[in-house]
């Protein structure tokens, strides 16, 4: 295709695949904590954001995730056309009716653009 970045390409595609194959969720995204020394408490906020996004089940073992071995993991699939933020570890996934918590995330890059992150959460 003339004219049109092979990072382009990447990108229309995997936004065409999440929104064919994806499933609505929520992604909360939770502020650092902070301490009040008025009233002695911690307190922190969240923003959630609801988005199409992809998951897959993943099955942990001692040879790629020993720490989540016998807990629900999941690995989901975000269009970052379709946010404004960037993931943190201990943010929340709602997804299928169930509450995953963010324990790692990588991001993909093409045509010098972050086009896709990929979460592993566990319930």
């Amino acid at each position: 295709v003339l004219g049109v970045s092979m990072g382009n390409l990447f990108a229309r595609a995997t936004q065409q695949a999440i929104e064919r194959h994806g499933i609505l969720g929520t992604y909360k995204s939770l502020s650092n904590p902070s301490y009040n020394i008025t009233t002695g408490v911690v307190t922190s906020s969240e923003t959630s954001y609801s988005f199409k996004m992809y998951m897959k089940q993943l099955i942990a073992n001692q040879f790629n995730y020993p720490d989540l071995i016998n807990k629900e993991v999941g690995i989901f699939y975000i269009d970052t056309s379709r946010i404004t933020f960037i993931p943190k570890v201990q943010d929340l996934v709602i997804y299928n009716g169930k509450t995953y918590k963010v324990q790692s995330f990588q991001s993909f890059t093409a045509g010098g653009s972050i086009i896709l992150y990929k979460l592993i959460a566990s319930v």
